[in-house]
This record gives C-alpha cells, structure tokens and sequence, in this order.
C-alpha cells in the first residue's frame, strides 16, 4: 500500500475512532520503526487541520501527539539496548532506507552529540532509527530522555503548526468560495504535506550516501 494510500486510511480511523489513533501512530513510529511505512507526520498535520477547523480539540491533539511521539521514542531506546540490538530489514527497498537512515543518525550522533537525538526529529525516517540507535549505542537513558523531549517539541511545532496553518487557508477559501472549494485546498495541502515530508526524507539519506 503506498503511503498516500495509508494516509487516507488512517484519517479515516482518526475521523472515525477519535484522537486516540493519533496517539497510537505516533507511538508506534519508532517503538516498532512503523515510520519507515506510515507516513505519521502528514497524519499529525491532518489532525492538526481538523482541529483548525473545530472537529476536534487543539489541546487533546497536540497532547496526544506528543506523548505518543515521546512513549514510542522510550520503547525504541529500549529495544536498542536491552532487546534487539541488532535489528535490521532482510532484503529490498527498505533495508536500503533503513542503511541510510542509520547511517545519517550515526553522522548526527558523531557530529553533533546529544544535539544530534534533538536534529534527528525533524528528518523523516531519521527519527525512527535514532531512539534504537542511542540505546544500542550506550547513551545514558536521562541524556537521551533530556534531549529527546527537545526534538519532540521542535518537531511538534513543525507537524502541528503546519497543519494548523493549513486549516485556517481551509477556512479562508470556504468561507469566500464554498465549502467545495475549500476541501479541493485540504486534500491539496495534505496531498502536498505527504509529497513533501517523504521526498525530505529521502533526500536528506541521498545526501549523507553521496
């Protein structure tokens, strides 16, 4: 299933199930390196939109978001360190991501440090690796912890304030044109915030494999 595919089907459980999805999603992101296929962010920022629009609480998304994205980041640290340190894809396209996605984090970490967990968030697919890459690599759990919360935030206000963004230019061409054309301007944005945050992340593996 392509991840424009899933995206729609996970608005369709978030619409119909209610926040607690989003939590899930975002948790499940780098507890199980789900963000290597779903494509979380672009779900973030559609929940996001909904809230501008009032279908659903601004303060329970952002709250559900972050503390899925801060669980998920805990359960891969310690599935780096102390379960399956050795983990990695068999065969095809996804084990070519995930070399690359490891091997920019490495870069991060050597780099930069500690900074590195926090810069590690913003990149798509990065940050799946990155909380079993810190526990693998021996950095203390409070270090982690400390800038991991950091990197959470800078990435929660890049998704959600994205999204929200995108639901007020929802309201602005509904409430001039109709609502027709103001759902044409939503599925547009969150077609686009899918294209955007996938071709990111690559380009970002792309960089660090030249």
């Amino acid at each position: 299933m392509l991840r424009s595919e899933l995206l729609y089907w996970l608005s369709d459980q978030l619409v119909a199930l209610g926040p607690g999805v989003l939590f899930l999603v975002c948790m499940l992101e780098t507890a199980v390196f789900a963000g290597l296929v779903l494509p979380v962010g672009a779900l973030i920022a559609f929940s996001a939109m909904l809230a501008s629009r009032g279908l659903m609480d601004p303060g329970q998304i952002m709250m559900l978001a972050l503390l899925g994205a801060l669980t998920g980041d805990q359960i891969g640290f310690a599935v780096g360190r102390w379960f399956a340190p050795g983990v990695r894809p068999r065969r095809g396209g996804m084990t070519r991501i995930w070399q690359a996605a490891l091997s920019r984090a490495e870069s991060l970490i050597h780099r930069h440090g500690l900074v590195g967990v926090s810069a590690a968030r913003a990149i798509p697919f990065v940050r799946t690796i990155m909380p079993w890459f810190a526990g693998r690599s021996g950095m203390t759990w409070p270090r982690f912890f400390a800038f991991d919360v950091l990197g959470i935030t800078l990435w929660g206000s890049i998704y959600l304030g994205g999204g929200f963004l995108a639901g007020e230019g929802w309201r602005q061409v509904a409430g001039r044109f109709g609502e027709t054309a103001g759902a044409v301007v939503l599925v547009g944005a969150l077609g686009l915030i899918v294209f955007l945050t996938h071709r990111l992340g690559l380009s970002a593996l792309r960089r660090r494999r030249a």
